[in-house]
């Protein structure tokens, strides 16, 4: 751990007594306590994490190209496919650029959330309108519907599902 230079603090308080007519009776450096950090639990891991955006990209956009190619599938696995495509890239896009921008740019912020965020809110109750409609149904193919599965745990773990 670093430490400050013996006599440092007590040339900044003089310096700025000097400057300002203030004196400092007491540096301002303290020791701030730290605590570990927790362990991960196992869903939080990156490998549970990889594996899960890996199955919702695959089930979603695989299959959605695949209904695209094709010409196959119903409309309701095609919106799902096509939402929950949406809704992870788009996550995965936002949390790229907040992790770039340091937080700092988000955008605009309506009722205390950026409305990128919003949005993607938005999209993920999209989805999983669509995946109950596709289970009410009975209809389509199992891959979105697996995809449509695992994104239920996922979305709420990232609070996209939350209010």
């Amino acid at each position: 751990m670093p430490s400050v230079v013996p006599g440092y603090p007590e040339a900044v308080g003089a310096w700025l007594a000097d400057r300002h007519g203030v004196h400092v009776s007491q540096p301002a450096f303290t020791e701030r306590p730290t605590e570990p950090l927790a362990p991960a639990a196992w869903w939080e891991s990156v490998w549970a994490q990889g594996i899960a955006l890996l199955v919702l990209l695959a089930g979603f956009a695989g299959y959605g190209l695949f209904a695209l190619l094709r010409s196959r599938g119903t409309r309701s696995a095609r919106w799902l496919a096509g939402l929950g495509t949406l809704t992870v890239a788009g996550f995965v896009g936002l949390l790229g650029w907040a992790e770039s921008s340091g937080m700092k740019n988000l955008g605009p912020v309506v009722f205390g959330r950026p409305l990128s965020w919003m949005v993607l809110q938005l999209l993920a109750v999209a989805t999983v309108v669509a995946l109950v409609g596709m289970l009410v149904r009975r209809r389509g193919t199992l891959v979105p519907v697996i995809a449509g599965i695992v994104f239920l745990p996922w979305a709420f773990y990232w609070g996209l599902l939350v209010p």
